[in-house]
């Protein structure tokens, strides 16, 4: 009795299986590369579908065209890789700017490398695209290992961002990535469990509605977030380590300089650990304007530094206990500020000396013991209000 192998692409509703197609870790990267193409081709033509990968690495030559409806699953992220060594992105998904396509993207259970030092792309590239999902997956090696350009509806969880050139993540709001997009289209971005790994490698937040930032660690980096033009960014729990210059930073402009405006409505929180390198600061808002900014729940620690610079920036300020500020040094630089509707409730924190010029508006502290509202300087002058 003889037997006939059975591919996966013969049962229905199976997965396309890429080594149907010819891929495998023993062919060349052109085989791969046109092997993995056909197979979301396929898949596309028929509505989408899962395109799965065995154990190994695929070499690949140039960009991964994804297709809506497509899931690109691997055996798992130490398991099964897809390796480039070209300048271009590694895995790209382009919809019609200004506008919002539905895609219904995942990516699950693989490593996407590149080893080109000259890159200048994207290791996973959404272009206006809607529903877009990550999973235990790892991302290293390009210019930006993660670029969302209109993106909307996205969800990135257990995503390992490891040593890229330049950005672990950039979230374009403007025209810098694709001529002629504009901006207000990069909505609903969330980061939950994600690892960012690097020298001095940045998350460039350039602007949209409602960014997260869930319970992440970062670990080296130059600036951990900078951010600017974000209405509704929320950085809760995680751990931010070991930044060679400022963990958060809040400016007007993008990383590339272009002017797109302030932040609105931040909340930094959620038992967040600010861990920076000694000497380094804390939150800085370099340029924030009139905006709701609440601070609380946070630890920071590690630097004789200010851990808050450029109070004066901020128009509405609410820092709401505990923020425990370990370390030494002055929580708060407030020297000649203008700070104004500030209210801080059972807070461990203090100013750097106030200058005679400082205007305080609405200014409020309570003791959580006394219930007391008083002022309290970093020389231990305590000038109660009532």
């Amino acid at each position: 009795m003889s037997l006939t192998k059975v591919s996966y692409s013969m049962v229905t509703g199976a997965p396309f299986n890429v080594a149907d197609y010819g891929a495998s870790p023993s062919a060349s990267a052109a085989v791969n590369q046109a092997a993995i193409q056909a197979a979301i081709n396929a898949a596309v033509a028929v509505g989408g579908g899962i395109i799965q990968f065995g154990h190994g690495i695929y070499q690949h030559t140039t960009t991964i065209n994804m297709g809506v409806g497509v899931t690109l699953k691997g055996m798992g992220r130490f398991a099964t890789t897809l390796l480039s060594s070209h300048t271009g992105a590694g895995v790209k998904m382009t919809s019609p700017i200004n506008g919002s396509t539905a895609v219904f993207t995942n990516v699950e259970d693989l490593l996407i490398k590149n080893t080109n030092p000259s890159n200048v792309d994207g290791g996973y590239v959404d272009v206006a695209g809607t529903f877009v999902r990550m999973e235990r997956i790892g991302i290293e090696g390009f210019k930006h290992n993660l670029i969302l350009d209109q993106t909307e509806l996205a969800d990135f969880t257990d995503v390992d961002f490891e040593i890229p050139l330049t950005s672990w993540v950039w979230l374009v709001n403007d025209a810098s990535y694709t001529p002629t997009a504009l901006s207000g289209f990069t909505n609903r971005i969330g980061f939950h469990h994600c690892q960012f790994n690097g020298i001095t490698a940045s998350v460039f937040d350039d602007g949209g509605y409602v960014h997260a930032f869930n319970d992440c660690n970062f670990n080296g980096g130059g600036n951990h977030i900078r951010a600017a033009a974000v209405i509704g960014l929320k950085i809760s729990g995680g751990e931010y380590e070991s930044a060679s210059s400022t963990n958060f930073s809040f400016h007007s402009t993008t990383w590339q300089g272009a002017s797109v405006g302030i932040c609105i409505n931040v909340d930094i929180g959620g038992g967040a650990v600010i861990v920076p390198t000694v000497g380094q600061t804390c939150i800085d808002f370099v340029a924030l304007g009139p905006s709701a900014v609440t601070i609380g729940n946070v630890y920071l620690g590690n630097t004789v530094n200010t851990k808050i610079s450029n109070v004066a920036n901020v128009g509405a300020l609410t820092i709401v206990g505990p923020v425990i500020n370990a370390g030494g040094g002055p929580t708060i630089s407030g020297s000649a500020a203008y700070m104004q509707n500030l209210m801080e409730s059972g807070a461990s924190l203090y100013f750097a000396p106030i200058s005679a010029t400082a205007v305080l508006n609405n200014v409020l502290f309570q003791d959580s013991a006394t219930g007391k509202l008083s002022f309290k300087d970093s020389s231990g002058v305590v000038n109660a209000l009532y």
